[in-house]
């Protein structure tokens, strides 16, 4: 899953490394707003549970803090870790954290402790926009990967092939290599759905497989 995403080589080498630790518990992802972390969370939280889709896996749990910023979130994330996990694998449970920096500061403080010392078998993910945005206590608690923006050819190999190519030196002006603000611009996405990136990831896949491959994933 992580080989197929469109990373930026330093990003990936984070990714791949962090991956390799047996003592990963608590792993941030650090980066202007649309660069794809949301997408990279869910992405590392399937290559370790080892399923297709952790929206749809129970032992998942993502908290959106754009939406809900409050203690409230504390105390949900307090239950689902209190949760038995039949499973005895060594990472049976993922917690995803999307834009971290908009929890109050109560709820950060509440949260010190989950994220140092999560229950064993289960992995924190947290996604920020700009560390000087959090709590320094909570910053030192996370292992942090710097998601950076993609460069042009890369943006280019991946989804700009049959753009006009002044529209695309365009949308990579304003889009600063940032690829979910990218997509927007040439129209490929309406909003951070990322669904749609897959779904255009796993058309380019298509395209480059022959007839008969073509049938047999049908």
């Amino acid at each position: 899953m992580i080989e197929e995403l469109t990373l930026h080589k330093s990003t990936k080498l984070q990714v791949e490394s962090a991956l390799q630790s047996k003592n990963l518990h608590a792993l941030g992802l650090v980066g202007a707003k649309g660069r794809g972390k949301f997408h990279l969370a869910k992405n590392i939280a399937s290559e370790l549970l080892k399923v297709d889709d952790v929206r749809q896996n129970p032992y998942c749990l993502i908290i959106d803090c754009e939406k809900d910023s409050g203690i409230e979130n504390v105390r949900s994330i307090k239950k689902f870790l209190d949760l038995r996990v039949p499973d005895s694998k060594d990472l049976n449970r993922c917690l995803i954290l999307k834009s971290i920096q908009n929890l109050t500061t109560e709820a950060q403080n509440a949260l010190l402790k989950t994220i140092e010392e999560p229950p064993k078998g289960t992995l924190i993910i947290a996604t920020c926009d700009s560390l000087n945005l959090l709590r320094p206590t909570v910053v030192s608690r996370l292992q942090w990967i710097d998601v950076l923006a993609l460069d042009k050819n890369t943006l280019k190999s991946s989804f700009g092939e049959n753009i006009a190519q002044d529209k695309f030196e365009q949308s990579y002006a304003v889009s600063q290599g940032n690829v979910v603000s990218f997509l927007k611009l040439i129209g490929k996405i309406e909003s951070d759905d990322d669904a749609k990136i897959e779904s255009i990831k796993r058309a380019k896949q298509l395209i480059s497989m022959s007839r008969f491959e073509r049938m047999c994933e049908i």
